[in-house]
């Protein structure tokens, strides 16, 4: 008999004499199960294939793009399984420095044991800022009409005393990337709390001090203020380690290029894989209330 066997055939079967007719449906039963045996390890081994490809891609997939959080923190922290976010932010911009202060007495209001840990993200606004600054109002005027820039300030000034905090409209805007630099370094040896005071202390250089973000002088007192046992020398060692300058580009690039980021502040969550997520709620609340509440939600 061949392999293929009709219906037709089946029914021709019925003439033969009985113990014919056994012997024939025997043989049609076994070929149409070892039929189905065949297709059924003909399907696991195309899922095993499949699978072993799937794994192959991924795993070439995570050598090549390891996950993001590795960019940011200490080694310690990426471990820890604690809510991470990250707020991309300049430190020429006072909106950053409203949403930083208001999350991080959000953050405050948490018992310690679900406090999400906060790390910075370098945006500049303006890469091309002297590092000795220029007159803060006059560089605004250029891009924002004074009509229109004017009641801006107002309303800045009464935000950051709601805060208790005093903002300073005028004075001068500097190149941020030597405070980057230094909040980067602190966020890979300081513990998170105490990485933050300092980014609240730089925070304060422009938008309170009216000072360039490049002033060695205020970084360096903002550095003291935060508890930070450094000199003049240890400072400069610092801002001009090689290393945290390729960090600090590499990082803003992400930011750009990968995460689409095109205006700070910006909010960002990690989770426990590493993968990235802007939390676009985040861009319309503007109290220390509604960040605890977007908090509560996440823990």
């Amino acid at each position: 008999m061949g392999n293929n066997v009709s219906v037709s055939k089946i029914i021709e079967i019925k003439s033969d004499p009985p113990f014919l007719v056994l012997s024939r449906c025997a043989s049609v039963i076994t070929l149409s199960h070892t039929s189905i045996v065949c297709v059924f390890c003909y399907i696991v081994l195309l899922y095993r294939v499949h699978a072993f490809i799937r794994f192959f891609l991924a795993l070439t997939h995570s050598l090549q793009h390891p996950p993001q959080q590795q960019m940011y923190g200490g080694k310690d922290q990426q471990r820890t399984k604690k809510i991470k976010l990250v707020l991309h932010s300049d430190f020429t911009c006072p909106y950053c420095y409203l949403e930083f202060v208001r999350l991080t007495r959000a953050i405050d209001t948490l018992p310690p044991e679900t406090r999400p840990i906060l790390w910075h993200g370098p945006f500049q606004l303006d890469d091309s800022l002297p590092s000795g600054g220029v007159d803060k109002y006059e560089f605004l005027c250029k891009i924002i009409p004074p009509a229109v820039l004017d009641p801006m300030i107002d309303i800045l000034c009464e935000q950051f005393r709601e805060l208790d905090m005093e903002m300073s409209p005028r004075g001068k805007i500097g190149n941020s990337a030597p405070a980057h630099r230094l909040q980067i370094w602190a966020d890979e040896h300081l513990e998170a709390e105490h990485a933050n005071l300092l980014k609240d202390r730089l925070f304060r250089i422009h938008s309170c001090q009216g000072k360039s973000m490049s002033d060695k002088t205020a970084i360096l007192d903002a550095a003291k203020q935060a508890g930070l046992t450094i000199d003049g020398n240890r400072l400069g060692g610092i801002l001009a380690d090689p290393k945290y300058e390729a960090k600090m580009k590499k990082m803003r690039k992400h930011s750009r290029k990968d995460l689409k980021i095109t205006t700070v502040p910006c909010l960002m969550i990690i989770d426990a894989n590493g993968k990235e997520r802007i939390l676009n709620k985040a861009s319309g609340i503007e109290t220390v209330d509604g960040f605890r509440k977007l908090l509560v939600k996440m823990i």
